[in-house]
């Protein structure tokens, strides 16, 4: 009877072999095509080489940096360079070595100015939505890796090494990897009627949340990097549409003072200017919600109202 047995066939162990270079043949399939090649990967290749052309402004931060710098406006100042390094799901760690990188890449290049774009959903949260799980599966290098799995939970260690032993473990962060949204223009209307707030009140509401030390450690990294390679750096708070902003001071009234303090710290300890510009817009000047579920981007309008007044600044303040 054990002689029947799969374990004892003696098909087995060529049936074994035979599935497992197929699943080898599978996963390499997987890697070269869907992640070896992935488009966006690609494209911030292209962006962190310059060919040594200067810059004078690095606009950093996530995409909220990204949709609320309208590029049509920059065109305008035409005796400037900037560059955009606004990516979807970014915190501060995976800008702190893109920006690394893009100084490596391009030693013979100058950066005149830095502005760093920081808001609450920035500083409170990274790896816990597929985007920022892109950035640690796809963006970071293994030293980069090494450098900050001190400060990971567990389960984004595991994540980290399933992604790079098994490729097909990557498919979905291959697709929802964060874009460049290169040459995208932001159209949403806006939305005129007040959000409604929240029914559930709990713990896990922004509101609630503080700063997490990895990120308030990167973004003095990114501070000090700036200073050591005489990049002029300035802060900027993203802009919340009014209703949210109430609707976080209703649920917590103190909402953004533990986020303020580390601002004002910064500023204190680096002698770094935060450029002062509106932290609350009228509603109608965000993403409708129906196109989002997190309206805190400013849509085309908004943008370029919002770039006019940051260009002003900066420009006056030279």
């Amino acid at each position: 009877m054990l002689k029947n047995l799969f374990i004892f066939n003696s098909k087995f162990p060529k049936a074994f072999v035979f599935c497992l270079c197929l699943l080898i043949i599978l996963e390499a399939s997987i890697y070269v095509f869907f992640i070896e090649n992935n488009p966006d990967i690609k494209e911030l290749d292209k962006l962190l080489h310059r060919n040594s052309k200067n810059v004078d402004y690095i606009f950093l931060g996530s995409s909220r940096i990204r949709s609320n710098i309208n590029e049509e406006t920059l065109k305008k100042y035409r005796n400037l360079e900037f560059v955009n390094f606004g990516f979807g799901g970014a915190a501060s760690v995976p800008l702190y070595f893109i920006l690394n990188r893009f100084l490596n890449n391009n030693p013979d290049m100058k950066i005149r100015h830095c502005i760093l774009g920081l808001d609450k959903q920035h500083l409170v949260d990274i790896y816990s939505t597929r985007f920022r799980e892109g950035y640690l599966t796809r963006v970071l290098t293994f030293s980069e890796f090494r450098e900050i799995k001190g400060y990971l939970p567990e389960n984004s260690k595991k994540i980290y090494y399933l992604s790079k032993i098994i490729p097909s473990y990557r498919i979905p962060d291959s697709f929802l990897v964060y874009t460049v949204y290169k040459n995208r223009v932001y159209k949403y209307p806006g939305f005129e009627t007040r959000m409604n707030l929240y029914n559930d009140i709990t713990s896990e509401h922004l509101a609630f949340k503080d700063p997490l030390e990895l990120n308030m450690k990167y973004t003095e990294k990114i501070i000090e990097f700036c200073l050591s390679n005489d990049i002029h750096i300035q802060l900027l708070i993203n802009p919340l549409p009014q209703s949210i902003y109430e609707e976080h001071l209703l649920l917590n009234p103190h909402a953004f003072q533990k986020m303020d303090n580390f601002i004002n710290h910064l500023c204190k300890k680096y002698q770094v200017e935060l450029i002062q510009l509106p932290r609350v817009l009228p509603d109608d000047k965000f993403q409708d919600p129906s196109h989002r579920k997190d309206p805190t981007h400013l849509n085309r309008k908004g943008a370029i109202y919002y770039t006019e007044l940051l260009i002003e600044k900066i420009i006056q303040d030279k």
